[in-house]
Formats: structure tokens, C-alpha cells, sequence
């Protein structure tokens, strides 16, 4: 038995999904906020508000203001801020990188 389901219904279904899937994702992202990760610089942020951006070894976008002469560099950064999308962070400085090796958060 086949059932035909409005596109009405279709669409309204797929929004519902879309919604629940954004506050799911960015409830996950703010939980990341005040850690410490080390990205890859990519590149431009597609943000186009002169950010870079780089991934996480779990493949999670970071977007933080920064040189494109980055591009390549293995970079720790504090997350900040959290979109359902992507993370905000910032680079630490080579003060804050050996204080986190000492404690053991980053290797």
C-alpha cells in the first residue's frame, strides 16, 4: 500500500527536522566553549569578514581572526563563541600553549 503525503506536509516535516538538527548542533558547539583545540589553517573564513579558518582533528570548522600567512599552520586556539555551524576562537600565545602542555590539555 503506497501513501501519498502532501508537499505541504513534506516541507513542513523537513523544517521541523532542519530546526531540531540547528539547536541540537549549536547546543553541542557552545558546550565546547573555553576549551582548548588545536586546528590546521585551511584559509579564508567563507564568513568574508577577513577571518580564517581551520578544523579541528575532529573536523570541526574554527573561525578566528588571523593572517592568511597561516595557511598550513598547526595553531592552538581557545574557543569562544559557538554558531550551530561552525566555532569561534582564538589563537593562544605562546605563554598560554605552555601552560596548557604543562597541565597536560594539549599534546
Amino acid at each position: 500500500m503506497t501513501t501519498i503525503v502532501a508537499d505541504a506536509i513534506k516541507k513542513a516535516r523537513l523544517q521541523e527536522v532542519q530546526s531540531l538538527q540547528r539547536e541540537i548542533a549549536l547546543r553541542k558547539n557552545r558546550a565546547s566553549i573555553g576549551n582548548v583545540e588545536e586546528i590546521l589553517v585551511e584559509g579564508n573564513s567563507r564568513l568574508k569578514n577577513g577571518q580564517i579558518m581551520g578544523r579541528t582533528r575532529t573536523n570541526r570548522i574554527v573561525n578566528l581572526t588571523g593572517d592568511e600567512t597561516l595557511v598550513g599552520s598547526l595553531l592552538p586556539v581557545r574557543i569562544i563563541g559557538a554558531t550551530a555551524n561552525s566555532l569561534i576562537g582564538e589563537e593562544l600565545t605562546a605563554e598560554h600553549v605552555s601552560d596548557f602542555r604543562s597541565e597536560g590539555e594539549m599534546a
